[in-house]
């Protein structure tokens, strides 16, 4: 078998898949190079989900000291990652507020995508899941979730963490079905390619 089956992503594994001569594998040999660099790239998410964690933090300290609200620090958090990482500026506040969860109210799910067993796609899904709920309802629906992770889809997860979460706390899964009806609306916009798109929401 491969020697970079079983490797921890890290330094050592992507100077190792980096040297791969793909037409020198076979089938199971590439399937395995696919899936290894799938445990980096997990590696590579953590790092960057860690660094927005400790930039975010450092700009906190920063505008406490300027007299400035969280909301304002967040805002610069957002454009400060947007122009880092050519993000929009909604995917940039989206990227830190996960950044925020995994170092602070997942610490499970921030080593399994450190070790590569789960992708930044599931990781993200369990950080939205639970988000607006107590740090003690997020550690037991991580708890509950992140064994069969690896091997479900995303759309899997996103389900084992509705599940969880109600059943962690069922009266904040009902305020919040409440709201979501409150909510309910019909949407519709224009499409590229000069048709419209209608869309009950809710």
């Amino acid at each position: 078998q491969p020697v970079f089956k079983e490797m921890p992503p890290g330094p050592g594994l992507a100077l190792l898949l980096g040297a791969q001569e793909h037409g020198q594998l076979d089938d199971y040999g590439i399937v395995e190079l696919a899936r290894s660099a799938r445990r980096l790239a997990a590696w590579a998410a953590s790092l960057e989900f860690g660094a927005i964690a400790e930039l975010s933090a450092r700009r906190k300290v920063q505008g406490e000291r300027l007299g400035a609200w969280d909301s304002e620090v967040g805002e610069w958090v957002a454009d400060e990652v947007a122009a880092a990482l050519t993000l929009s500026r909604g995917a940039a506040a989206h990227r830190v507020v996960v950044a925020q969860q995994l170092a602070a109210d997942l610490p499970g799910t921030c080593r399994a995508l450190a070790d590569g067993r789960i992708d930044a796609d599931k990781a993200t899904v369990i950080a939205d899941g639970v988000r607006g709920s107590d740090a003690a309802v997020a550690a037991r629906v991580e708890q509950q979730v992140l064994p069969a992770a690896p091997a479900q889809t995303c759309a899997q997860l996103r389900h084992a963490v509705r599940t969880a979460v109600r059943d962690a706390d069922p009266q904040a899964h009902e305020q919040r079905r409440k709201a979501a009806e409150e909510a309910r609306r019909v949407e519709l916009w224009d499409a590229d390619d000069g048709t419209s798109d209608l869309a009950g929401r809710n």
